[in-house]
């Protein structure tokens, strides 16, 4: 067997496998919630694309009471994130700003 046949074939499977691995991006279990924090979802309107998303993500990592950004998706207008029990929503939905707008979902 060639070996100059067959390295590069593994080298292009391999690359196939590792990038159609996906990382998920559903809700976290009730686990994974600190017991002094609480899942908010915010509906968010503006967004067109990724790059909006990144934006909007930034926002909200800054924002206080705000303990990780689980997903923001432009497709979906949605944004759901961890905070400390007790943080202001409409704080929350005051930070996202930049032509965004946000609502606390319901």
């Amino acid at each position: 067997m060639n070996l100059l046949r067959v390295v590069p074939v593994l080298f292009a499977l391999g690359v196939v496998v590792a990038c159609s691995k996906t990382e998920s991006t559903s809700a976290p279990a009730a686990a994974e919630v600190p017991a002094d924090a609480e899942v908010v979802t915010l509906a968010i309107e503006g967004m067109t694309c990724g790059g909006c998303e990144g934006t909007v993500r930034g926002l909200l990592e800054a924002a206080a009471g705000v303990v990780r950004v689980d997903a923001v998706n432009h497709e979906t207008k949605r944004a759901t994130l961890v905070v400390k029990k007790g943080t202001d929503k409409a704080a929350l939905c005051a930070v996202v700003k930049d032509g965004y707008t946000a609502t606390v979902a319901p």
